[in-house]
């Protein structure tokens, strides 16, 4: 998982203010140096080179001791992501509505946002993360839960431009 701080964006800003964190973007690395992101204009395969830019931070986590056939879940649930029609990988406007009026149960139940689709299709595979992670979770609320609990999360490094 890549959260992402987005250092000169005013929606980036807006985001990390109301949630009281660093991070207004998460992601899921499930093959080298590609990413599938939920961005606004839907969900998409890139290439992580799109976020090494100096006005990007990243934090790299991931969940201790996956077992081969977690990991294989996991990929196999972001190929299935992937492969929806594209009405159903747009981004869940309606849920952005629910998380700035603090009522997150405010959501499109087709479409998801950025730590959403990485809490259904990454966290929620493995039961003693998902346990720990609420069903409408923000970046900044999935950083503070990874912090909290070192026994489940796992820092495996951060990226930024000096």
């Amino acid at each position: 998982m890549v959260l992402a701080d987005d250092l000169r964006s005013f929606v980036g800003w807006g985001i990390k203010n109301h949630t009281s964190g660093n991070y207004n973007h998460v992601m899921i690395s499930h093959k080298p140096w590609l990413m599938i992101s939920q961005g606004f204009g839907g969900l998409n395969e890139i290439k992580m080179e799109a976020y090494l830019t100096p006005n990007q931070m990243l934090k790299f986590w991931r969940i201790k001791d996956l077992t081969q056939g977690e990991k294989n879940t996991i990929y196999r649930n972001c190929v299935k992501r992937l492969s929806l029609p594209w009405y159903r990988k747009q981004y869940d406007y309606l849920g952005i509505l629910g998380q700035f009026l603090h009522l997150r149960f405010i959501q499109n139940p087709w479409t998801t946002y950025c730590s959403e689709q990485v809490r259904l299709d990454y966290i929620s595979e493995i039961p003693r993360a998902a346990k720990l992670v609420p069903k409408e979770p923000s970046p900044s609320d999935l950083d503070r839960i990874f912090k909290a609990h070192p026994e489940v999360f796992e820092c495996l490094g951060y990226y930024f431009a000096d």
